[in-house]
């Protein structure tokens, strides 16, 4: 809510979307793989907790493949 007040007022609040992605995924592992679900076979950077038994907290697509430009599908 306070995004869509302030961000009508003209404020920029991409330096502070920025901050909040980077200290969310400050202590994780970041490891690739590849999505299974269909077969163009689309890269996938997987972010595990460190403390947290393994479990991905993260999952976005690889912005450097040209196909995908680091998006993913609905099943993805």
């Amino acid at each position: 809510m306070a995004v869509t007040a302030f961000g009508g007022l003209g404020f920029d609040l991409t330096p502070v979307h920025a901050k909040a992605e980077a200290a969310k995924l400050a202590g994780t592992k970041q490891t690739t793989s590849v999505c299974c679900y269909c077969s163009v076979g689309c890269g996938l950077i997987v972010s595990t907790a460190e403390g947290g038994k393994g479990r991905a907290v993260n999952v976005e697509g690889v912005p450097d493949l040209p196909i995908i430009e680091g998006a993913l599908c609905p099943m993805g």
